[in-house]
């Protein structure tokens, strides 16, 4: 679990307080920014499995822009911003808003709230190998969040970021499932990629697909309207 974080000081505590140490500055906050009128662009791809249906495979592909609006109180009196689901069936089609949702930073944790469901997507800071419940605070069952690397440069979708942070959702393979999902994270951007499989499969085989599901988010665009 994440460590409970004291901002201001640190002290190493040996019968006293002997000396204070220099507490790291650096929560990673510009891993999930939160400001008025920033978004992103993604093209979505979901695609779910089934064996016993026709046709076996049913997948849905769209564009979405995620914005984010202003800040408001929201019912249970957290200061809370609007984010703003818009989707469109084609790059060259124009986005209709789909659904109003928010998102914050609670200090520890930043946080969507999506459909009346919180997920904890970053905790703060953000260090290599600490994890949490990304389902906390809501009704489905516990799901470790780890950030696996951070800082580092690399490409999403064919585009170059300089630092990136990765976190991992699900690690798993078996004569029967094939789990693996992360998101990936860019400095001042926020979330640029999701990859999710969790899928029944037949004799360690991942292609022949007994049942499941596959999200993917990739980035193609943000910045300020």
């Amino acid at each position: 679990m994440v460590r409970n974080v004291l901002i201001g000081f640190l002290c190493v505590l040996s019968f006293s307080c002997k000396k204070t140490e220099p507490y790291d500055s650096d929560l990673d906050y510009s891993y999930f920014p939160i400001q008025e009128g920033h978004f992103i662009e993604y093209h979505v791809l979901n695609i779910v499995h089934d064996e016993d249906l026709n046709p076996t495979i049913d997948s849905t592909e769209y564009y979405l822009k995620v914005s984010i609006g202003e800040k408001i109180v929201d019912n249970t009196g957290d200061s809370v911003n609007k984010l703003f689901f818009y989707v469109k069936a084609h790059i060259d089609s124009t986005y209709v808003l789909d659904k109003v949702n928010t998102v914050y930073n609670n200090g520890t944790q930043g946080i969507y709230n999506l459909d009346n469901q919180k997920y904890i997507k970053l905790a703060f800071p953000a260090r290599v190998g600490e994890s949490w419940d990304m389902n906390a605070y809501n009704t489905y069952d516990a799901l470790t969040s780890q950030v696996m690397v951070k800082d580092y440069s690399g490409v999403s979708n064919g585009q170059s970021f300089s630092s990136l942070l990765r976190t991992q959702q699900l690690d798993f393979f078996s004569l029967v499932d094939y789990q693996k999902a992360y998101e990936i994270y860019a400095k001042d951007i926020g979330l640029v990629e999701i990859y999710w499989k969790d899928l029944v499969i037949n004799n360690f085989d991942t292609t022949d697909i007994s049942r499941g599901e596959e999200i993917y988010w990739k980035y193609i665009n943000s910045g300020m309207e």
